[in-house]
C-alpha cells in the first residue's frame, strides 16, 4: 500500500538528505522540494517494475530494497540490496527511458518521487552535486562488477559466506541480524538452487560458524567465514 505524506517536501530542513543533496543550495534545495513527492510504501510492494516507461528519479529515504532483474527464462536475479539515502535506478534514467531493474520493498519504506526534469536541470547547474550522484553510481557498478566474478570463480559455501558477510558488514553493522531474504531469495541472490542455499545454511550452522534460528542470524566464528569466503 502507498500512502502519499505531503506533496512539497521541506528539504531544506530535512534530516534524511543525500549526500549529493548537502551540497546543494538552499534555493536549489528549494526548487527539489517544490518537485518532489513523499510516499509511505509498505514491506512487500514493488515500487518500480522492470520494463516500464522512467517518468521519477525515487530517492529512498528510509528503509531495505531488493533490485532485481528477469534472466532469459523468467528467473528472478537479484543484483543487490539497497539501504537508506539512495537514489534508484539512475543507471536507466541517464541509460535508457525504460526501468531496466524491478525495486521491492523488503522494509516499510518512505520514498520521495522527484521530477526527472528539475533532477536533470540541478546536475547541469551545480557540478557538486553531479559529482556525488556519478560517484555514487561508480560505486554501485564496481559493487555489481565485483559480485559477479565472485559468482563465476566462486563455489556454493564462497558464495553463501560472502552474503552473511555482506549482510552483516555492509547492511547491518552487526554480526547478529534479522535476514530479510527468504531462502529462494538467497539463492537467487547468489547464482543457485533454493536447495543448495539450505544445505549451505545447515552446514555452517552444525560447524558452529553460525546461529540459525528462523531467518535471525548470528555469526559465531567470523574468522571461519571469512576463511570460506576467501577459499571458496
Amino acid at each position: 500500500m502507498k500512502n502519499i505524506v505531503n506533496h512539497n517536501n521541506n528539504c531544506i530542513s530535512c534530516t534524511e538528505k543525500s549526500c549529493a543533496s548537502k551540497v546543494l543550495s538552499v534555493e536549489h534545495l528549494d526548487v527539489l522540494g517544490s518537485s518532489c513527492t513523499t510516499l509511505e510504501i509498505a514491506k512487500g510492494e514493488t515500487i518500480l517494475h522492470e520494463g516500464t516507461l522512467t517518468s521519477h528519479v525515487i530517492y529512498l529515504r528510509s528503509g531495505l530494497i531488493k533490485e532485481t532483474m528477469k534472466g532469459i527464462d523468467g528467473k528472478e536475479q537479484i543484483f543487490r540490496i539497497i539501504k537508506d539515502k539512495t537514489y534508484l535506478g539512475l543507471s536507466s534514467i541517464f541509460g535508457d527511458k525504460v526501468n531496466h531493474f524491478s525495486y521491492k520493498a523488503l522494509s516499510n519504506l518512505s520514498v520521495c518521487h522527484i521530477e526527472i526534469d528539475t533532477f536533470n536541470k540541478l546536475m547541469l547547474d551545480n557540478s557538486e552535486f553531479t559529482y556525488k550522484i556519478m560517484s555514487s553510481m561508480c560505486k554501485d557498478n564496481l559493487h555489481n562488477y565485483d559480485k559477479l566474478l565472485k559468482q563465476a570463480q566462486k563455489k556454493i559455501f564462497g558464495r553463501l559466506a560472502d552474503i552473511i558477510l555482506y549482510f552483516s558488514e555492509d547492511i547491518f553493522q552487526s554480526t547478529k541480524f534479522t535476514m530479510p531474504l527468504t531462502q529462494q531469495e538467497i539463492a537467487n541472490f547468489i547464482g543457485t538452487s533454493r536447495e543448495s542455499a539450505a544445505r549451505g545454511l545447515s552446514n555452517f550452522r552444525q560447524n558452529k560458524i553460525i546461529s540459525l534460528e528462523s531467518s535471525n542470524i548470528e555469526i559465531l566464528d567470523i574468522d571461519a567465514l571469512i576463511q570460506v569466503s576467501r577459499t571458496g
